[in-house]
């Protein structure tokens, strides 16, 4: 008997770790799609980075390969010396400065597929 009252408290408690451990997994993953998002675009202007374009373009190459059909097309922008063009300005006004570039972009360009 009290060995059977033992076993309905372990099996409490191992329910309790489990619903505790996925709660804390649960966390986890939202931490690491968080990290993930922010490893892969600017902080301030909120546009994908060089680790993200490095990565889409090896996948869409992929695609191009398996898929001769499809074409692969790249556009590049080079802003010389935006760093100068943005330093004399206040944080506040850089960060203007970079969304309306962003949304200029945005129109300029179809959404990706």
């Amino acid at each position: 008997m009290a060995a059977s009252w033992l076993l309905i408290v372990l099996l409490g408690k191992m329910s309790k770790q489990q619903f505790e451990l996925a709660a804390l997994s649960a966390q986890l993953s939202l931490a690491n799609k968080a990290l993930e998002q922010q490893s892969l675009h600017d902080g301030l202007t909120e546009l994908a980075n060089r680790r993200f374009f490095d990565t889409h373009l090896a996948s869409q190459m992929g695609v191009a390969r398996r898929h001769p059909q499809r074409m692969l097309a790249l556009i590049m922008f080079d802003i010389d010396f935006f760093q100068s063009l943005q330093r004399p300005l206040r944080p506040r006004r850089r960060r203007r400065m970079s969304a309306e570039g962003r949304q200029r972009l945005a129109l300029m360009l179809p959404p990706p597929r």
